[in-house]
């Protein structure tokens, strides 16, 4: 005999009469507390009943409340049968909302909107598609055209460096010309402060503009046997 952790399917042979309750008249309600039975000692096989309840329906099987101790119920098992029976309410109020008239109505017009809107919504689509498309080409063309840039620079940037230093070192030793050009004959003025000069301004300042053009005006700025004087 089988039987569930609450009640237990017992046959009326035994000795002991408790109260009869229906059999089950569907095959799926049976096999669910079927599924909630165990196995009990000292009472027979479901075979019959089994068959007697899914056969015709003058076929009755006699079910009666198991006298022995159940064992209690898990944590698992509860919360299982929580869910379904939770489940089973929500299931229950979803269709008996979705039966009332106002939220049919609301249903049936949203349906009619979707029909009447459904050439606008196809036309907002395939703007959509052709926007994307625009988009994504943008992005190619701006990724080249960085990498055009960056190999451009990358090629370019030891030339541009080096046509940079010229154009300084040309600008600076015209100036120091100049300077040497408009100066009085003077330690001072013609030597010491453009050599003071080159010291803050560059790391190496004897390679500096200034130095090489002070170094090859010294002979026009101190000619041999010119009086120099020291300011």
């Amino acid at each position: 005999m089988v039987c569930s952790d609450i009640q237990c399917l017992r046959s009326p042979s035994t000795s002991h009469a408790l109260p009869a309750i229906p059999a089950v008249a569907s095959h799926s309600g049976f096999a669910r507390r079927v599924r909630l039975t165990r196995r009990c000692r000292g009472y027979e096989e479901l075979g019959s009943s089994h068959a007697g309840a899914t056969g015709s329906h003058s076929k009755r099987a006699s079910l009666h409340i198991c006298a022995s101790q159940s064992r209690p119920l898990s944590f698992k098992q509860r919360w299982r049968s929580f869910k379904t029976a939770a489940d089973e309410q929500t299931a229950k109020a979803k269709d008996a909302i979705g039966s009332l008239p106002p939220v049919q109505a609301l249903a049936n017009a949203v349906h009619m909107a979707d029909q009447k809107l459904g050439p606008l919504y196809n036309l907002l689509k395939a703007i959509g598609k052709w926007w994307d498309a625009q988009v994504e080409r943008y992005a190619e063309f701006g990724g080249e055209e960085v990498k055009r840039q960056w190999e451009w620079k990358r090629r370019t940037e030891a030339e541009r460096s080096l046509w940079v230093s010229i154009g300084q070192f040309l600008g600076m030793s015209l100036l120091t010309a100049f300077w040497e050009a408009i100066t009085p004959v003077s330690i001072f003025w013609g030597a010491i402060l453009p050599l003071f000069l080159a010291w803050i301004l560059y790391d190496r300042p004897f390679f500096s503009p200034i130095v090489v053009t002070l170094i090859l005006m010294t002979p026009f700025k101190f000619p041999p046997g010119y009086n120099v004087r020291l300011i």
